[in-house]
């Protein structure tokens, strides 16, 4: 589908673990001129998970995919999550699907994390490395139309502010 007329840019991650990391997007996001968008802003709280994180993607000029070391919420829903999915990647999948520009962010072996911010279980933890993986591929590939597409990765939740800055800098004058 056709991309949204305002510029509006989606934090897309686990919540709870990143907390710091979403805070620096959306701050970074608003100083950019853009608007954030993101489970923070969602005022259809009584709607479903899934439905209402997909709406926010097609709201989105751009889409800011933050991984972190947790796979995250998993809804269960057999119609609309069948393989049980985490919302960050049905996110990732409807980003692509909407050719939307995505700003992959992968949490490097270096960052520091409390107690109890890593994936502890086996079956998460394995979704989490095929998803990583997936994302880092895709942001290899190429694509028509002109879609941005860029992987990196951050140390410290500085890096990560410093980055973002830069990226939302570079997409506002794109």
């Amino acid at each position: 589908t056709d991309a949204p007329t305002y510029l509006g840019g989606m934090a897309s991650s686990t919540f709870r673990d990143l907390r710091e990391h979403r805070e620096a997007l959306r701050d970074a996001t608003v100083r950019a001129g853009f608007f954030p968008i993101g489970m923070e802003n969602d005022t259809a709280k009584g709607a479903d998970v899934i439905d209402s994180s997909l709406a926010m993607v097609g709201r989105a000029a751009a889409v800011f995919l933050v991984i972190g070391r947790k796979y995250g919420q998993t809804p269960k829903d057999p119609e609309h999550n069948p393989t049980q999915l985490s919302i960050t990647e049905l996110e990732f999948n409807e980003a692509i699907r909407l050719d939307r520009p995505i700003r992959f962010y992968d949490m490097a072996t270096e960052h520091l994390l409390p107690d109890g911010q890593t994936e502890l279980n086996t079956t998460n933890r394995r979704k989490l490395e095929a998803f990583r993986k997936r994302a880092r591929e895709r942001a290899r590939e190429a694509v028509p139309g002109g879609v941005h597409r860029v992987w990196d990765s951050f140390t410290s939740a500085a890096d990560f502010r410093a980055k973002v800055t830069q990226a939302l800098a570079e997409l506002r004058e794109s």
